[in-house]
């Protein structure tokens, strides 16, 4: 079967903040990724993101026993504030407005990700505001690179586009190391809880050795009297 055409944004590619975020944004009726650090990890967050494949809720073993997989799990938030399409602008009402989508991978408990929830609604109206300014600065290179070829208006384009990236990287990199850190903790809550439960363990099947050899000499004796 034909795919039919789609024509998707360009994602804008932050390279200096850690791979491990999307955001995804409504672009001509669709969530569609917007934003991540590295294209392989973004486009797999993004499919997860898509069927359905993300963490909805903590298990209480998941403090004791980590996941059999390497990869951390994958988690949503939306933003508590609605957005247009980027596409279209705010005073035209028949485009239903969307949520602003962070996905992440990574540990967090219940509250952590409720402050993650905070920390995104808190920037959520710049960063979306910066990301509809940097897809429409694109077009506007690509026109300029395909028919005007204005030289010195395609260097301001250019300069206006590597600040405005910049500004997107600071609240975007806020938010993922919050989330790094919590997901650092976390894994490092589960190593403490790990050795006390292997030493308390030990100390038991210790005390059950130290018991037996007991009481198997004291049976002994008893035998030769």
């Amino acid at each position: 079967m034909k795919i039919p055409y789609f024509e998707r944004m360009q994602p804008i590619e932050l390279q200096s903040l850690s791979p491990s975020f999307a955001i995804i944004v409504p672009y001509k009726g669709r969530d569609t990724l917007a934003v991540y650090a590295n294209r392989i990890k973004g486009v797999e967050l993004y499919s997860a993101y898509i069927s359905g494949l993300f963490n909805k809720s903590l298990k209480i073993n998941s403090l004791f026993f980590s996941n059999k997989s390497n990869d951390n799990p994958i988690n949503v938030i939306f933003s508590s504030e609605k957005y247009p399409d980027i596409l279209y602008d705010e005073k035209q009402t028949e485009e239903k407005p969307s949520s602003l989508i962070l996905i992440w991978s990574g540990y967090c408990t219940a509250n952590q990700r409720l402050r993650m929830q905070r920390q995104f609604d808190n920037y959520s109206e710049e960063i979306f505001r910066l990301i509809k300014e940097l897809y429409w600065i694109n077009l506007a290179i690509q026109e300029e690179q395909e028919i005007i070829h204005d030289l010195t208006y395609q260097n301001q384009l250019y300069n206006t586009k590597e600040k405005m990236k910049f500004s997107l990287e600071e609240y975007i990199s806020i938010i993922i190391y919050q989330a790094e850190t919590y997901s650092s903790e976390y894994k490092a809550n589960i190593k403490i809880r790990q050795k006390m439960m292997f030493f308390v363990l030990g100390v038991y099947l210790a005390i059950i050795a130290i018991t037996t050899i007991y009481l198997y000499f004291k049976l002994f004796k008893l035998d030769i009297l």
